[in-house]
């Protein structure tokens, strides 16, 4: 609390009343953080409205074939707050002629030429090889429909990189397709089920040739690698035989079979569960309590892109299930219908894009630049950490025992906002700083180990396992506090 002598008159018997309410009054939370980060406290101004009349109305749906009124109904469903047609026909500052240009310009429907522009786009970050594996992700998930139109239209630029040290016009167009078929190697499919020029083998090393024999014939053997375990000095040794020895005794499995876990990477549990999680975070995100005081970490966030995906139902000729229905529906493994992200989030990958070069079914990403059609992310762990690429909106389909009556089918970036992740979404990656939450006892002792092995040493993981009957202990200490609350009550009274 502030407390100033704001009442004394000045030398001419004036009181300044504004000045005695700015300073003689009580300064709460809220209000100190405000006054922290500078924000505005006076003349704001909010907006008055007079003799306000509110009503529910209904929305009614539209066939997709009802052209302008359909595109109206979708505008009505997803524009919060118009007041008018032509408040709804602005996009940007700028009035469009009609509602269809308005649902493509917003990304609420989609284009004929999203994945030419989705190929425009990328070309402005100037990396050929990205280029070339969003062309052969574009092929494989996106079913385009002028495959050879995109190649002529895109191919000086997806070989940039090979034009200034190969003259040969010739080569150079060989080298961007056996590059194109390598990748399409890598997601299962065949460059020859493509509408794309043939390849001339010989210009190509591994014609006639398997992909995986070829693959292993070309690896490198290190005579130091063979000869590494024969090299440990005595300290790796050591190290070595410790490790071994702790694999080989059953030290830390009891008669039930249960590991015990090393006290120094435990969280203790004290019994309030949510109490302790906030203590595994604090312990994780250390920074986090650094920065508080710095107002640029604090509102600094970068706009926020909103990108909305294209439902349908299969063979609905009828419109028996209509868009704002499917948008409503978030089957597991699928991506949200409205996907908000700002540049510098972490995101995880949804699907097996090209495994085999870093893009697969969970792996953690960082989101480094929007386009319209196109996502710009970096892989931010495992032996591709810092790899660029580039990610179209592909069509997908929920698991076959999500029972709907009907097929559904989802076009949207096949990414996820991934602040944590499960065990198993965290195999085969290295993650820096590791915190594992167990609410409930792990499904094996596999799965224990992956967890574990994420951390690069065992000072860089925390985990916090509750009992197992931490739930039923939370409960009942609630029911007592409940109850002793209540009597106090009663005993004041």
């Amino acid at each position: 609390m502030v407390m100033r002598e704001t009442d004394k008159a000045d030398k001419k018997g004036n009181i300044d009343e504004i000045k005695q309410y700015r300073d003689a009054r009580w300064v709460t939370p809220p209000e100190a953080l405000w006054r922290i980060y500078g924000f505005d406290l006076s003349k704001n101004h909010p907006l008055k409205r007079k003799n306000s009349v509110f009503q529910v109305g209904r929305v009614i749906s539209a066939h997709p074939a009802k052209g302008e009124r359909y595109f109206l109904c979708v505008l009505l469903n997803n524009i919060a707050g118009s007041t008018s047609y032509k408040h709804l026909r602005t996009v940007d500052g700028m009035l469009l002629p009609s509602f269809h240009e308005v649902v493509e310009r917003r990304g609420l429907i989609e284009e004929d030429n999203t994945l030419d522009e989705c190929l425009t786009e990328a070309t402005l970050f100037q990396m050929p090889s990205s280029l070339r594996r969003l062309f052969a992700t574009i092929l494989v998930f996106c079913e385009p429909h002028d495959v050879t139109g995109l190649w002529k239209k895109y191919y000086d630029t997806m070989s940039e990189d090979y034009n200034p040290n190969h003259p040969s016009p010739d080569l150079v167009q060989q080298m961007v397709l056996i590059d194109i078929r390598n990748m399409l190697q890598y997601m299962g499919k065949d460059i020859r089920s493509f509408p794309l020029l043939d390849i001339d083998h010989s210009y190509d090393d591994a014609s006639h040739i398997s992909r995986e024999i070829f693959e292993e014939a070309s690896v490198e053997q290190n005579p130091e690698d063979v000869l590494l375990c024969d090299s440990l000095n005595a300290e790796q040794r050591s190290a070595y035989d410790e490790i071994m020895a702790a694999i080989c005794s059953k030290q830390e499995v009891n008669g039930d079979d249960n590991v015990r876990i090393p006290n120094e990477i435990c969280v203790p549990y004290s019994g309030d569960a949510e109490k302790d999680l906030h203590t595994l975070i604090d312990i994780i995100f250390a920074d986090l309590n650094a920065n508080m005081a710095d107002k640029v970490y604090i509102t600094t966030r970068g706009g926020e892109t909103v990108y909305h995906s294209f439902d349908s139902a299969v063979d609905d000729p009828h419109n028996y299930y209509p868009s704002e229905f499917l948008n409503s529906l978030t089957p597991n493994g699928l991506p949200p219908h409205v996907l908000k992200l700002k540049l510098g989030c972490p995101v995880i990958l949804l699907r097996n894009i090209d495994p085999a070069n870093g893009p697969c079914n969970g792996t953690r990403l960082v989101v480094r630049g929007f386009r319209r059609n196109t996502i710009n992310a970096e892989i931010v762990v495992g032996q591709h950490a810092g790899k660029r690429v580039f990610l179209p909106r592909i069509s997908l389909c929920p698991p076959d025992d999500e029972m709907f009556p009907f097929q559904f089918k989802r076009k949207q970036f096949p990414i996820r906002l991934s602040f944590a992740m499960t065990v198993n979404k965290s195999q085969g990656q290295t993650i820096p700083n590791v915190g594992v939450y167990l609410p409930a006892p792990v499904f094996s002792h596999g799965q224990l180990y992956v967890a574990m092995s994420r951390a690069t040493s065992k000072t860089n993981i925390k985990i916090l396992a509750l009992s197992p009957d931490a739930e039923a202990q939370e409960e009942e200490a609630k029911k007592i506090e409940k109850k002793n609350a209540k009597k106090n009550v009663e005993g004041k009274i």
